[in-house]
């Protein structure tokens, strides 16, 4: 259309653009998945396969952004890609970043399917994502942001857990299971597993703290926090290209300069770190 009289138009497509030198956040979060899950039997509170679809989905999306993802982190169903601060990718515009990531989580999710629960469970229906973006202004930002997503994944896992016994062992119903839960505290979640053989801190890790994304930065000096076992690699498709390693490990309390988990997004500057 260039040089048509109709060019002006595109003088009214709405400026996006994030401000320049910060972190973002983009997070990726499935749209009515329990009814999703329902329709498609998947085991409860957990089913690995759709763990481990996420996790190679989100995989996906990292690689298709050539480096400029410096960590994600996901649980339940959804997913949180942080952008370096010297992203460039799409101009840093909203709208292409939130449409792009969205987008690539969700055929990559589809197309992951059959290899992972298709044996067993079809796709019945399409899934579908939405997305939102976060801007961190520092470093500092980017640590709270992903320790409030952790906190949140202890949060659903122990309420999850503790609900699904309520229903799978005393055999209660949905709604008097979460009668049963409310106002309770974390010591009360705790004893009502207790009671029924479930140790909360014996679940797995990648049910407690979820799962941590972060690029193979090949160190020269042997990481001295140990790697999960069995350390899980997502599948690389790119020829070339670096490998993601999949973690589950403690988010809040890691130290600022774990060059594992941090590294990728660029050595955070001291007045950062403060």
């Amino acid at each position: 259309m260039a040089n048509s009289k109709y060019e002006y138009i595109k003088a009214f497509e709405s400026r996006d653009e994030i401000i320049p030198d910060v972190f973002f956040a983009v997070r990726v979060d499935g749209r009515v998945f329990r009814k999703f899950a329902e329709r498609h039997g998947l085991e409860k509170p957990v089913d690995e396969r759709l763990v481990t679809l996420l996790n190679e989905t989100a995989g996906h999306v990292m690689q298709a952004f050539s480096g400029q993802v410096g960590i994600a982190y996901g649980h339940s169903d959804e997913y949180s890609f942080i952008f370096r601060r010297d992203a460039t990718i799409f101009g840093r515009r909203t709208s292409k970043l939130l449409s792009v990531t969205v987008s690539l989580f969700t055929s990559a999710f589809v197309c992951g399917w059959a290899g992972h629960l298709g044996g067993s469970t079809p796709l019945r229906d399409t899934p579908s994502f939405d997305a939102r973006l976060v801007v961190l202004p520092s470093f500092r930002h980017v640590r709270d942001y992903l320790a409030w997503r952790q906190v949140d994944c202890h949060v659903n896992c122990q309420y999850n857990t503790a609900f699904w016994l309520l229903v799978q062992k005393d055999k209660l119903s949905l709604d008097d299971a979460h009668k049963t839960l409310r106002g309770t505290d974390t010591g009360m979640k705790n004893e009502i597993m207790w009671q029924r053989g479930v140790n909360y801190n014996n679940l797995p890790q990648v049910h407690r703290k979820g799962t941590v994304l972060v690029w193979d930065r090949a160190l020269d000096v042997p990481d001295d926090r140990a790697l999960p076992k069995p350390e899980a690699v997502c599948a690389d498709r790119v020829a070339g290209a670096r490998r993601i390693i999949c973690l589950h490990c403690d988010l809040i309390r890691a130290p600022d300069d774990d060059l594992l988990l941090f590294g990728s997004l660029q050595n955070p500057d001291a007045e950062a770190l403060r």
